[in-house]
């Protein structure tokens, strides 16, 4: 056996093994550099890609000119829509069923309802202002359709919400959900209170 020890210092044969123990060490980190980094690509576009689904995700309910003034760190003005209809809704026996039923269940039930009226929303082509739990708020209103249409829209959406609501039974109770729907129309003035969506 020969150790490197063995070896003069100044042998040129020392020399060329330690470089080739030098060389194929830094191509070993390299290898694992190389990793890391394509590691980090791949975490920087899933990384791009959540912004992306948080952004579609907060601005789902906003209308577009204002995610445009939003995104482009202008400041919205409040904007006055004289001709627009607006649709308040709420589950009549939220407080019953929520102290009745698992928070599982209750959970379950709002998450149902929820993509059923997001659906029946984005068909008509509504805005949805507000939801929380088992309320919701939803405004009517576009340059480009006349009031009427909108008006319409509004009281379908209304129709279909219902509809929905009542497809959902409450197992705990055997009986379907009931909404309470209210509807007004007139000017609204449109603004974004706070400093952030």
């Amino acid at each position: 056996r020969h150790y490197l020890s063995d070896m003069p210092i100044r042998d040129a044969t020392r020399l060329l093994i330690m470089l080739n123990q030098s060389r194929m060490w830094q191509i070993e980190q390299n290898k694992h550099l190389g990793e890391l980094c394509g590691s980090h690509v791949g975490q920087r576009e899933q990384l791009a890609q959540q912004r992306d689904r948080n952004r579609q995700i907060q601005y789902r309910n906003v209308p577009a000119q204002i995610v445009e003034s939003l995104q482009q760190g202008k400041p919205f003005e409040p904007h006055l829509q004289p001709e627009t209809t607006v649709l308040s809704c709420s589950l009549a026996d939220f407080s019953t069923i929520a102290s009745f039923c698992n928070p599982e269940e209750v959970m379950k039930m709002l998450s149902e309802l929820n993509s059923r009226f997001y659906r029946l929303i984005k068909i008509h082509k509504l805005h949805l202002v507000h939801s929380l739990a088992d309320s919701w708020l939803i405004v009517g209103w576009a340059p480009d359709r006349s009031r009427t249409c909108m008006t319409s829209s509004v009281l379908d959406l209304a129709l279909g919400m219902a509809a929905e609501a009542r497809q959902i039974v409450v197992r705990h109770f055997g009986l379907p959900l009931r909404l309470r729907v209210g509807v007004a129309m007139g000017p609204v003035t449109a603004a974004i209170i706070g400093e952030k969506l």
